[in-house]
């Protein structure tokens, strides 16, 4: 099975050992912009991983409201069994990410947390994906992406760690407030690395991680700014969106209790 793992070779040779020893196997997703013009959104396979366009639903599975009942904005489905698999994840099923349709696009400041109704995250069984459709569009203002919508792939990532995750210097030991000039160029270098992924991986941000230094919500999903042939998704200016989840949860595959956030420059 292929595995992607980043080039070291500008990170400097003192920290590529304790970097390398503590990343995160992920699944780094691929994001092809289709166009509108190439074709509505309507003509995406309604089961796709995607982010944008139209969302699949099922009669036991309708197109979720916010908690005052108005539309929400489809953010992204991942097919789990057309994705590789990472361990302790399901296997199968459509996961899907609906965000409030307002100008905070459901944050809510102060409050890393779900059940909230700004916010869902559900898993569509598999046996569920042979009787659906894809919902209605819809004519939000403020939905994130533009000019089309992203089919997704994916492919196994070992996600070096990052300095804006409130882990980083506990593992590793690196002073990221250093005026180091290697250390500032090694930062940069991580960035430069896929920041969309999928899994338990080291999570980024534009301003700073919202999690305590003990939660124990560990990262689900991460978009990053990205745009290919015209199509756009963006979170404010060029941020990041990031969902989480407990370990504990995940297990039961409970994703009711969610955590949701995103930030930008």
């Amino acid at each position: 099975m292929t595995i992607m793992r980043p080039d070291i070779t500008k990170i400097p040779a003192q920290y590529r050992d304790v970097l390398t020893r503590n990343a995160r196997r992920v699944v780094a997703l691929q994001l092809t912009g289709v166009p509108e013009k190439k074709g509505a959104a309507d003509a995406a396979e309604p089961t796709g991983s995607r982010v944008g366009g139209l969302a699949f639903v099922t009669d036991d599975y309708p197109e979720p409201r916010d908690s005052d009942g108005n539309r929400m904005i489809f953010l992204a489905q991942l097919n789990l069994a057309k994705l590789p698999p990472l361990e302790g994840y399901p296997t199968e099923g459509l996961l899907q990410f609906f965000i409030a349709d307002d100008d905070l696009l459901g944050l809510e400041y102060n409050k890393l947390a779900g059940g909230s109704g700004s916010f869902v995250v559900r898993l569509i069984p598999a046996s569920e994906l042979g009787r659906g459709r894809l919902a209605e569009a819809s004519q939000s203002e403020y939905t994130p992406v533009s000019g089309g919508y992203f089919t997704v792939d994916g492919v196994l990532y070992d996600q070096l760690p990052n300095s804006e995750d409130k882990d980083f210097g506990a593992v590793t030991g690196i002073d990221w407030y250093s005026e180091d000039p290697e250390i500032e160029a090694m930062f940069g270098s991580l960035f430069e690395f896929p920041q969309s992924v999928y899994g338990a991986g080291w999570a980024t941000f534009t301003q700073e991680d919202p999690r305590d230094g003990d939660s124990k919500l560990e990262l689900l999903f991460q978009l990053d700014w990205e745009r290919d042939n015209g199509v756009e998704v963006m979170f404010g200016d060029a941020g990041v969106v990031n969902f989480f989840i407990t370990r504990e949860d995940l297990t039961q595959r409970n994703f009711h209790n969610a955590a949701y956030n995103w930030d930008c420059c």
